[in-house]
């Protein structure tokens, strides 16, 4: 074994229920017969949701290609691993989904010893840039032919050679600040002027710098500078414990809470094969409902105050206001902290506090009908949110959008149907798309959104049984790893977790759908007027902190 968990032949793993929780094929083989292996996965290892591949690095792009154009893949995470001082090297991980097959493949490859490089991507791949600028960020990978090799997450006063993520940075230590200046790209043209926004904004916003190429009002081009939030989080997790891990998850973005340590503990799950109680899984799934209403009542609140419609904001604010306190009144949290833990839950949703959320579910429907109409029957906000802000179905495929954004551009992505998790896996639930790609299409997802979360809370409560919420063997195995998802208020997040022989975290990687659909603001944007920005990130709203890490 030249790396940890690298196999040198083909093996295919059975099933969870067998007791495992990954299928693996490993290289040696052509890129036609990788192909043709995983195409022709049998329905019990692709029932494991994780088919682990092992390539050669030189053949990454061929397999990629393929991927997407004969599987139908769409990359959604990349990372590196520091597998020093163990072994010699980094391993790469290329994160595919195959909704049509319910599954993720895993492409793992090795950097060759004493190699920094390793090859980009982006160029055929537009939603790699990110992901492999973050690696050479954090690990001082070089992604060779990246068409943009600026700094992501480390800004200009951080010095060259320290790697957050490499064994060898001493994370106790302060880190000495160095003088330097980010350089945005300029549009050259008479009468183009550029406008800074932020990085400090007003009110409560978390930092980010908007930079504005435009003619007059119009805007030519939009330029991101984020991740003034950083904290390390990834790095903090090293040798964590479990329930330390769970804490940190609940805390990347607050209002993500139940869906980041969901995804979260279903990696450690997968890793431990446990299988947690029926309860469970449908208490799981309320929480994530409740938490996927109060976030789209908060945008639909931010979008109606940002065209002037203050009463529509109002209504909305209230209706969320209930959905807070009835958070806490079954979590003891208003942001349901505290409650998700691998194996299950740590608190039960006692009889009358579900009779109160099914008496919610009842009575929320009229109050939301009404506040749509008052929205959309309104032509001062259809004049703004109509035509405002669209996203092409071709860009949101290109940069592999996620959750609503992608629903409101015609693309049917859904985690709970993609790859079903938990009480979802059996649900026949409906996906809402729209296809206009603007303000007006996003928040008409979020309403429909909100009237099938409703039901999802009167399904899965309706003939609930009594019983355990907590695995009654939560132990681990020596040592693993495994990836976790959750279909998030904005969209699909990804956790990979390593547990070492002690039980601790190893490494965790984490990729929220803001990390997506960020670098899809822009082409939302072009040709819109600047005064429409606030409207447009509102009806975007993805998370600063969720993004940074």
């Amino acid at each position: 074994m030249s790396r940890r968990g690298f196999m040198p032949c083909l093996i295919i793993l059975p099933s969870p229920s067998e007791g495992f929780n990954m299928a693996l094929v490993t290289n040696g083989n052509s890129i036609k017969d990788i192909l043709d292996m995983i195409d022709g996965l049998k329905e019990d290892a692709v029932a494991a949701q994780e088919v682990l591949v092992d390539i050669d690095l030189p053949s990454l792009r061929q397999i990629a290609s393929g991927v997407i154009d004969r599987l139908g893949g769409s990359l959604q995470f990349v990372f590196a691993v520091d597998e020093r001082p163990g072994s010699d090297g980094f391993s790469l991980h290329h994160v595919f989904g195959i909704s049509a097959r319910h599954c993720f493949l895993h492409v793992r490859s090795e950097v060759p010893t004493g190699s920094l490089e390793f090859p980009s991507l982006t160029p055929i791949l537009p939603s790699a840039n990110w992901h492999e600028r973050k690696i050479a960020d954090m690990h001082g990978l070089i992604p060779v032919d990246h068409p943009d090799p600026r700094r992501l997450v480390l800004h200009e006063d951080w010095p060259d050679g320290l790697s957050p993520l490499n064994y060898d940075f001493d994370a106790s230590r302060p880190v000495p600040r160095v003088a330097g200046e980010y350089m945005f790209q300029r549009i050259e043209g008479e009468g183009i002027f550029e406008i800074p926004v932020g990085p400090v904004h007003a009110g409560i916003i978390e930092p980010g710098h908007f930079r504005f190429s435009s003619i007059g009002e119009k805007i030519l081009y939009l330029e991101l500078r984020l991740f003034y939030k950083y904290r390390g989080v990834e790095r903090y997790l090293q040798g964590k414990s479990l329930l330390g891990g769970v804490l940190a998850a609940e805390r990347i973005s607050g209002d993500e809470t139940v869906a980041n340590a969901v995804a979260y503990c279903q990696a450690v799950e997968r890793i431990a094969g446990i299988d947690i109680p029926e309860r469970a899984k449908r208490l799981r799934a309320v929480l994530q409902e409740l938490e996927r209403i109060h976030c789209h009542l908060a945008d639909i609140a931010g979008a109606a105050t940002d065209v002037a419609f203050s009463a529509g904001a109002a209504k909305a604010a209230i209706l969320r206001e209930r959905v807070m306190a009835i958070n806490e009144t079954v979590s003891g949290s208003r942001f349901l902290r505290g409650v998700i833990v691998h194996g299950g839950l740590r608190r039960d949703i006692d009889n009358g506090a579900s009779r109160g959320l099914l008496d919610f579910a009842d009575v929320s429907r009229n109050a939301l009908n009404e506040l749509k109409s008052s929205i959309f029957d309104r032509s001062s906000v259809l004049d703004r949110f109509e035509r405002t802000g669209a996203l092409s179905k071709s860009n949101a495929v290109d940069l592999a959008v996620v959750g609503p954004v992608a629903r409101a551009s015609g693309i049917p992505t859904d985690a709970r149907i993609d790859y079903p998790y938990g009480f979802y896996e059996l649900y026949p639930l409906e996906i809402a798309v729209r296809n206009d790609g603007d303000v007006a299409a996003r928040v008409r997802i979020k309403f429909d959104e909100i009237e099938r979360s409703l039901q999802i809370i009167e399904d899965a409560l309706c003939d609930i049984q009594s019983g355990d919420i907590c695995a009654k063997d939560t132990s681990l195995p020596s040592s693993g790893h495994g990836l976790g998802w959750a279909e998030a208020p904005r969209g699909l997040t990804l956790c990979w977790v390593e547990i070492g022989d002690d039980g601790r975290i190893v490494n965790c990687r984490w990729r929220t759908p803001s990390f997506n659909n960020w670098p899809a603001l822009p082409y939302a944007l072009e040709g819109d007027i600047v005064p429409d920005f606030p409207l447009v990130n509102k009806s975007f709203n993805l998370s600063y902190a969720g993004n940074d890490l």
